[in-house]
């Protein structure tokens, strides 16, 4: 491989980094607005994995590629989170609830 096959897997390298940095802000600031509105409740939720290791273990948020937001909630607020998220977030997601997949539209 010769000088410039390198720069241009060096610069899609970079670019893939990028989407993955643009892709945290957006997800970033979706569980951020889901957590303003369930500051006004009882609900706790805990976020574990990809999307919580990147914002606390790596040097800079979003370094650590993930597919999804994991977060475990009580089985009594599952209902009421969904409700939230679905009034809060921009974007449609999808994600495991109590082992079961539940879509952020409706509850399982």
């Amino acid at each position: 491989m010769g000088p410039s096959a390198t720069c241009v897997g060096t610069g899609r390298l970079q670019a893939a980094v990028e989407v993955v940095r643009l892709r945290h802000r957006v997800m970033r600031a979706d569980i951020v607005a889901l957590l303003r509105a369930l500051a006004q409740t009882e609900i706790r939720l805990l976020f574990f994995k990809g999307f919580a290791l990147s914002e606390v273990h790596f040097d800079e948020p979003g370094a650590r590629p993930y597919a999804d937001v994991d977060a475990l909630v009580s089985e009594r607020d599952v209902i009421a989170v969904l409700s939230v998220a679905r009034r809060n977030v921009s974007v449609k997601r999808h994600g495991k609830v109590l082992g079961r997949s539940t879509s952020l539209g409706q509850a399982a």
